[in-house]
């Protein structure tokens, strides 16, 4: 019995902390549209916070299933795609 109690407890800590990972990247990835879709079309702070909950809940939602380490994938990948569209800006003809 009290070891049933201490693996739930474990598992739901795990879960926890996953679901706060989660967010945390859905925040992070709002944020970074939401900068984005603010210089383009230079739209006011009500909308950007819109943008940030919006995507928030989309990563949310899109990372149900996945675990830990799948959501640290997609931080990569994220990066990945960043610092390859930064060095096309610093590159691009013109910029």
């Amino acid at each position: 019995m009290i070891s049933k109690v201490q693996f739930q407890m474990k598992k739901s800590s795990g879960d926890m902390g996953t679901y706060i990972f989660r967010v945390l990247t859905g925040g992070w990835i709002g944020m970074v549209f939401a900068h984005l879709f603010q210089m383009i079309f230079a739209f006011e702070n009500f909308l950007f916070l819109f943008v940030i909950v919006l995507m928030t809940g989309v990563i949310v939602r899109m990372t149900k299933g996945w675990g830990f380490f799948s959501v640290v994938i997609l931080n990569l990948f994220c990066i990945l795609i960043g610092a390859l569209l930064q060095m096309y800006v610093q590159v691009a003809p013109g910029a």
